[in-house]
Order: C-alpha cells, then structure tokens, then sequence
C-alpha cells in the first residue's frame, strides 16, 4: 500500500508543468500554460526538447517508426508508387 501511494505521489509532482502529447507529455512552459494550445511545432514532438516520454509508450513509438524506416517511404511513412 505505502509503494501505491508512493507511486500516487510520484505522478501528481510529474503532472505539475506538462502537457499531455502523443506518445508523451510536454513541459514547454507556454504550451504549458496555455493547456497544450500554444505549441510552436505543433505535432512533431518527439523530437522537441521539452517532451518527455517513457517505456510505456515504446510500443507505439516503434509502431510510429517502422513504416517510415523502410525503403521507399516517405516522411510520412507511405511507400513511393
């Protein structure tokens, strides 16, 4: 019970400061305060210095970037015809 409530905790501080994004959370202080409406790359945040992530997500993350790592794709991940 004491490691649940301790793990309670944990996230309520880490919800202080960020967003939530696709695939993460994003501590950009403006996009921030601004309840995740004011995001200057808006949708391209795994590459952002203020998103943060965790292991949880790594199996959308590898599903997200498989497509585009074959040959032939585009950014997007679609095949040239």
């Amino acid at each position: 019970m004491k490691a649940k409530a301790l793990l309670d905790s944990e996230h309520a501080r880490r919800a202080i400061g960020e967003v939530a994004v696709p695939y993460g959370v994003c501590t950009e202080p403006s996009n921030v305060a601004a309840g995740g409406q004011d995001c200057p790359v808006r949708f391209r945040c795994v590459g952002c210095g203020h998103f943060r992530t965790d292991v949880s997500y790594l199996p959308d993350l590898e599903a997200y970037r498989r497509p585009a790592a074959e040959p032939g794709a585009t950014a997007v991940g679609r095949r040239h015809r």
